[in-house]
């Protein structure tokens, strides 16, 4: 059996990887190697049907894993090519797709092709989209403004400016004709009967902010028995599961139970109203007479929990009945939409867009502009989407149009498009699904999957596990087959499908790898805290004593929590026994106050019109403005707070206006230089850092900023198409701030979701008794609402009636928890690769959504068991009992002395990691020498010995290439005027005398005026002046200069040229320079791959000559 399952998975992962006909869903369990299944499936793709990458799409769930996925792309390449290029391949890894890769299309292509295609791809990586869905609608929105009625240069708004301007469009909207003084007075008047202003606020900012994908008028308006009608029937399927066929009951839940049945039978011919009136009279028998159904609690009894737990659902069902009041939410949505409508108008024409709207406009784009698809659509051979069971349901949308086939008339509904074969490639495993509170919906991925297999696409599932050894996965299997395979098809919705894994690796052969413990003395529950501390005690005590005998690196143990609030019971242990630990968990760098404050900096550089940013750099320590400052500052202004528009009085506002000088200085250099290179010198050329590093925590924010910049930066590098704004986005990520504990030996504890994607040696998991908990209604809106992507309504739900839709989301939230928890479970369990241990102490108040109720299919009792040994229904785990010990030694108080040292080793590394310079990120054509010897060479001259400074010879020389840049090759005043120009700044600007800069500038273009350069260059086609250049090479090396002059000769080649200010053409010199050109030429040969191969010239400004290199 083990063999037929390892032939079907080596069958489906061939048909993964080789398969370019149809559109295919991969289902990759935990630690199948789904990215490496994907990469391995680009390089056969690319190389076999020569795919221009610009022809290929990969949508990944996080930043992190766009960025790993091109850079193991980028690797695959690189090691492609270079075994193709061998005389022999030798021994190849299968582990590697690289290798697996070769191994596949050396069967079919020479090597030579191999190898071509592989360098080929490797030049064309930056044109390739590999990015997440929110920076893939943020390119399409921006390439069709006005199709999608956007301001292009809008960026990505994390909430705090689009309240601001919905506070601002409420006030007006209030005010005018829509309005409760306007023309729908009667309509405002009767409303305010039963909601009040702040309500119907909160129900116009909700539906406003992007995060129902449709304006109120588009969504539909179902009948409300259509909406209650599966919630409806899972109850009568459950009491009928419950009550006797042919029985009456006389009393009891059971006859409770048997009423309501008999009143849910009426309600599909009978409707809401008339359901209404007989649910009033409907009564059932009790032990003191009859009663109505909604008087008072239902009957229960201790000896059938089955039935009293159905019983109190159903009247809490019938009493949500009663206050369904379609007609009250009809009338508030009416009368708030045409604030919405002007909201996101508004939103849009400003350029505040959340990452809702994003996904809402691009859906919108897509369906509403048929030519739009095409076109979109039309650039992409490939569609690859990682992650697809933690999508939402509106990136379904968005695929599914842009995959639609070309020779199909346009669908308007995504889920009626005939998909076009081969081109969607799918990865996901439902059974890791568990981020339905960011809006996956696993009931979409089913809807998802189908609609690609009804367009002939195919589900291949991967079920060899690389990660567990045999021996977790020995009792681990059953376990989950028991526990996620649905049994109806109602858990079929929510639920889903389990296929058994096997391991790929050897067994160890050294007993069970999966533990449970159960903490002591059995049979006798404590309540949570105690027990959370008793667990906290057995678990630091044994890995005390496993490290202690050399078996177990701290690094090797992760201890993972579905939830991270009562994590100190468990770290205190741990201090007392000395173990060193990392609590991490993947916040957002803006819940850092360092991070914060760099997301100010870069919004308000990026953008002058920013205000919130800008009071946020003013507040910051880089602003240090005191508020009585600002609000003078304020109250002397007469429009925005712009920092390019306000020039404040030093005298008056001396922090302000330093603050205004310093963004304004930024911002002019991010309009010349790459992102990447300016976020580098922000942090090396600006106090930013420094006074970051003068903190209490100094050198835990010099890492976040470090960690930050260099993610932004990566990013920078392998899409050149960024800017400062669209890199902005990045920072909510919460996958940009690596491990704390990366590197060191120390447990790391986690959260279950911060886990995912990660794996560890040795994974312990307590805490199994806990209580899922559930939404704490405290803090919720008195209004709420909500989008049901199935069924395509809104959810309302006020004080005074909710729609019958809200009725069904709550009850379709309740199923999809209950079905995650279980899902967050399994993803706990497959992070171990060695071994499994979990930790339960018997509590007093049992759960019934607790994880240790999961076990019951081992033969484990939630209240523990009291002998160690094997399980009889799984032999393959091994329970034993453990009682907790308090640390044998407490760690002596330090010598304060060492406090002292250690305070003053800490300063010094903060200082040393500020002032430490990174390894040159990218290669520059022109180098330091080269630039050095240039300088010298403009000054050799016998009059102005003076001059010879290389801050002078660098002015001098940005003033000529600054000239050069504007003149038209025509007009010698011109070009004298430009010049002059640009050496009044200059001068300006460094305190160098003017007329000595002149003298010397004008002898430098003196021979260029007299020659025939000028002519020759106005005759051409310029394309461009100095232009930048940044691209990566087969190599991977990142190349990033400024080309002075790209032209188009008569014959049609284009030609590179760089301004040189030697006094003569040499040898030397053209050796000198000629890496440089070629460097520009490949940068330039990738924007315009269809041309020959561009030429290489060196202008010399002093003498007017032009030197072809190549």
């Amino acid at each position: 059996m083990g063999e037929a399952r390892s032939q079907s998975d080596l069958e489906a992962r061939r048909r993964a990887v080789t398969t370019y006909e149809r559109n295919l869903v991969i289902v990759a369990g935990a630690g199948t190697g789904k990215t490496s299944l994907l990469v391995e499936r680009i390089l056969n793709q690319v190389v076999e049907q020569r795919l221009p990458l610009r022809q290929l799409a990969a949508i990944t769930f996080t930043e992190k894993a766009a960025l790993e996925m091109r850079e193991r792309f980028e690797a695959g390449l690189v090691r492609l090519a270079a075994l193709a290029q061998a005389s022999s391949a030798g021994v190849l890894d299968p582990s590697q797709e690289a290798d697996r890769a070769f191994a596949y299309l050396s069967e079919r292509l020479d090597r030579q092709r191999i190898e071509k295609e592989a360098r080929r791809a490797l030049a064309e990586l930056p044109r390739a989209t590999i990015s997440t869905i929110h920076a893939f609608c943020a390119r399409a929105l921006r390439a069709h403004p006005v199709e999608s009625g956007v301001d292009p240069s809008f960026t990505v708004d994390a909430g705090l400016t689009l309240a601001g301007l919905l506070t601002e469009l409420w006030q007006e909207f209030l005010e005018g004709t829509h309005g409760p003084e306007g023309l729908q007075q009667a309509e405002w008047s009767s409303l305010l009967q039963a909601l009040d202003l702040r309500e119907l606020e909160s129900l116009a900012f909700q539906l406003a902010d992007f995060s129902v994908p449709v304006l109120p008028g588009e969504s539909a308006r179902p009948d409300p028995v259509a909406v209650l009608a599966p919630r409806v029937r899972a109850l009568r399927e459950q009491i009928e599961a419950l009550l006797e066929p042919a029985a009456v009951p006389d009393r009891g839940p059971e006859s409770y139970l048997h009423t309501v049945r008999s009143l849910l039978e009426e309600l599909p011919a009978g409707g809401l109203a008339r359901f209404r009136e007989a649910l009033a009279s409907a009564s059932f028998l009790s032990s003191r007479g009859r009663r109505g159904l909604l008087d008072g609690a239902p009957p229960g009894a201790k000896a059938k929990p089955e039935a009293t737990a159905c019983a109190k659902d159903a009247r809490a069902l019938l009493e949500a009945m009663l206050s369904i009041d379609e007609e009250l939410v009809a009338r508030a949505i009416q009368l708030v939409t045409p604030f919405v409508e002007r909201a996101r108008g508004e939103a849009r024409r400003r350029g505040i867009l959340s990452f809702d709207a994003l996904l809402c406009l691009t859906r919108d784009l897509l369906a509403h502009h048929p030519s739009v698809r095409g076109k979109l659509g039309g650039q992409y051979r490939l569609l690859l989407v990682d992650e697809f069971q933690d999508t939402d349901p509106l990136q379904y949308e968005i695929v599914f149009f842009l995959a639609e086939a070309p020779t199909t008339a346009p669908s308007d509904d995504p889920f009626r498009t005939r998909l076009e074969p081969g081109k969607l490639f799918i990865v996901g495993d439902p059974k890791q699904s568990i981020y339905h509170f960011r809006r996956a919906d696993i009931s979409a991925y089913h809807q998802a999957v189908a609609h690609v297999q009804a367009c002939g696409g195919q589900r291949l599932a991967l079920t060899t596990s690389w990660r567990a050894r045999p021996e977790l996965l020995e009792p681990l299997n059953p376990l989950f087959e028991s526990l996620l395979q649905p049994r109806t098809e109602l858990e079929r919705e929510v639920e889903p499908d389990f296929e058994r894994m096997q391991s790929g690796r050897d067994a160890a052969n050294d007993g069970p790898r999966v533990e449970l413990w159960t903490v002591g003395p059995a049979q006798q529950p404590r309540p949570a805290e105690p027990a959370r501390r008793a667990e906290g005690e057995v678990i630091a005590d044994w890995i005390a004593r496993e490290h202690e005998a050399g078996r177990l690196p701290y690094a090797d143990v992760a201890i993972l929590f579905r939830a991270l609030s009562q994590v100190h019971l468990y770290t205190q242990p741990l201090r007392e026994w000395g173990i060193p630990f990392s609590l991490e968990s993947r916040h957002s760098p803006l819940e850092h106050s360092e991070g914060l404050e760099l997301q100010a900096l870069l919004r308000a550089i990026a953008n002058p019109n920013d205000a919130p940013a800008l009071l946020g750099v003013l507040r910051s320590a880089l602003g240090a403005t005191p508020d009585g400052e600002l609000l003078r500052f304020a109250r002397s202004l007469d429009g925005p707070w712009r920092y390019l528009a306000v020039d404040p009085d030093p005298q008056l506002f001396p922090n302000v206006a330093r603050g205004y000088a310093l963004l304004r200085d930024w911002h002019e250099r991010s309009l010349s230089q790459p992102p990447g290179e300016l976020l580098l010198r922000l942090l090396d050329e600006s106090p930013f850092l420094t006074l970051h590093a003068a903190a209490a925590d100094g050198l835990q924010r010099v890492t976040v900023l470090r960690a930050l910049v260099d993610r932004l930066v990566d990013v920078a590098r392998l899409d050149p198409g960024h800017s400062l704004s669209t890199l902005l986005p990045w920072l909510q990520s919460q996958d940009v701030l690596p491990p704390a504990a990366l590197g060191e030996d120390k447990v790391r504890i986690f959260s279950v979701h911060g886990a995912k994607g990660l794996e560890f040696p040795t994974v312990i998991l307590p805490d199994l008794g806990r209580n899922p908990g559930g939404e704490d209604a405290r803090g919720a809106p008195r209004i709420r609402v909500a989008w049901l992507p199935i069924v395509r309504a809104l959810a309302v739900s006020t004080d005074a009636g909710y729609s019958a839709s809200w009725l069904h989301h709550t009850w379709e939230e309740k199923r999809h928890a209950q079905a995650e928890h279980k899902r967050l479970f399994y993803v706990a369990c497959t992070r171990a690769r060695e071994r499994l241990i979990l930790v339960h102490a018997p509590r007093q108040n049992r759960s019934r959504q607790a994880w240790v109720r999961f076990l019951s299919s081992w033969g484990y009792p939630e209240s523990g068991l009291g002998s160690d040994g094997a399980l009889e229904q799984s032999p393959a785990l091994l329970h034993r009992v453990a009682e907790p010990q308090s640390a044998e030694r407490i760690p002596e108080l330090s010598d304060p002395a060492e406090d002292w040292a250690e305070a003053v080793r800490r300063t010094q590394a903060v200082a040393e990691q500020a002032a430490r310079q990174a390894a040159p990120l990218f290669q520059k054509p022109s180098g330091l020498r080269e630039q050095e010897e240039a300088a010298g060479e403009m000054l050799e001259t016998e009059e102005t010995p003076a001059l010879r400074s290389a801050d002078r010879a660098r002015l001098l020389g940005l003033a000529v290439h600054e000239a050069l840049e504007r003149w038209d090759f025509k007009s010698r005043d011109a070009l004298t005027a430009h010049l002059d120009s640009a050496l009044i700044r200059a001068a300006r600007d460094s305190a160098v005398e003017f007329e000595a800069l002149r003298r010397e500038a004008m002898e430098v273009i003196q021979g260029l005026l007299e020659s025939g350069l000028p002519a020759y260059l106005s005759s051409l086609e310029v394309l461009g002046r100095e232009l930048p250049v940044l691209f990566r090479d087969a190599q991977g090396r990142a190349w990033n200069g400024t080309l002075d002059l790209l032209y188009r000769e008569p014959d049609g080649r284009l030609v590179v040229a760089d301004y040189k200010t030697d006094r003569e053409p040499s040898p030397e010199a053209r050796q000198r320079y000629q890496e440089q050109l070629e460097a520009y030429a490949r940068g330039i040969a990738l924007a315009f791959p269809e041309a020959p191969a561009p030429a290489q010239e060196l202008l010399y400004v002093r003498t007017g000559e032009r030197v072809r290199i190549a």
